[in-house]
């Protein structure tokens, strides 16, 4: 009797947008993935990467509380981590699962926030309040298709390659012209950043004089 291998995980990943991952029509094993951070928030396997990522672009049918928390507050802008994977996908999701289970949504079921709590850079919060750019993003997505969402990837692409400086102004702008309705987000959000803007502008200034 041969002996079967058993299945692989491997480590090897690579992010992709979600209309990347919207027009992925094949199994996967993939990790919902904060955009900014990197962090991979929920694990999940599918036979079709198309189909259920509806799931995920309208909330309302997510079946999991913590991650439909998250993706409601995140108004779509959030990337997709697609994990190589061997002849078994259940068998792989398990030990992803396994090793991410500290920060992933599957096992605690939002009780515990730890994807918020990656706040090193100035322009991040950590719990609950986003930058003025994601909430701009956000409610264009929302409202009537005004950016689809292959502008809002190039958006977030353009705003990647932002060094620490061009961030900070960048958000700061943005911040003051957003809508009246928005005023308390974005006081809620200054009154958590301007000091770690201040310093990283401060700290720059000091490199370069």
């Amino acid at each position: 009797m041969v002996k079967m291998p058993k299945p692989r995980l491997l480590t090897r990943y690579r992010v992709i947008t979600l209309s990347e991952a919207c027009a992925h029509d094949a199994p996967a094993l993939y990790g919902i993935t904060d955009a900014e951070t990197g962090c991979v928030v929920y694990v999940g396997k599918t036979k079709n990467l198309r189909k259920r990522m509806c799931s995920y672009t309208n909330a309302k049918f997510c079946h999991n509380g913590g991650l439909k928390g998250w993706l409601t507050e995140k108004g779509g802008l959030f990337a997709i981590s697609l994990f190589n994977f061997g002849d078994d996908l259940d068998d792989a999701e398990r030990l992803l699962i396994e090793k991410t289970k500290e920060s992933i949504f599957n096992l605690v079921g939002g009780g515990v926030m730890s994807w918020h709590s990656h706040d090193s850079l100035p322009w991040m919060c950590g719990p609950g309040i986003r930058c003025p750019s994601d909430i701009a993003l956000g409610q264009l997505l929302k409202v009537g298709g005004v950016v689809n969402p292959k502008t809002a990837d190039s958006i977030r692409k353009i705003r990647s390659k932002m060094t620490v400086e061009q961030r900070c102004f960048y958000e700061a702008r943005i911040g003051a012209q957003l809508p009246k309705e928005f005023s308390a987000l974005f006081k809620k959000w200054w009154e958590r950043v301007e000091h770690k803007m201040v310093e990283a502008l401060e700290s720059h200034a000091l490199v370069n004089s």
